[in-house]
């Protein structure tokens, strides 16, 4: 029982390292950021040849 208890805070403890390093937000610089510096541009999911022949195979 004893045993359990140590994994499981063990486990809590390495998802809270992994959260607190790679996936947390800074508070400080919420609202201070000029969303015009921004330079994200979406990818297609298909290639143009590979959209054209998929328009096609679902109009068979």
């Amino acid at each position: 029982m004893f045993l359990i208890l140590i994994i499981i805070l063990l486990v809590i403890a390495v998802f809270f390292i992994i959260i607190s390093r790679f996936g947390g937000t800074n508070l400080d610089n919420i609202g201070n950021e000029d969303i015009s510096t921004v330079n994200y541009v979406p990818k297609q999911f298909l290639s143009n040849n590979e959209y054209n022949f998929l328009t096609k195979f679902i109009d068979l």
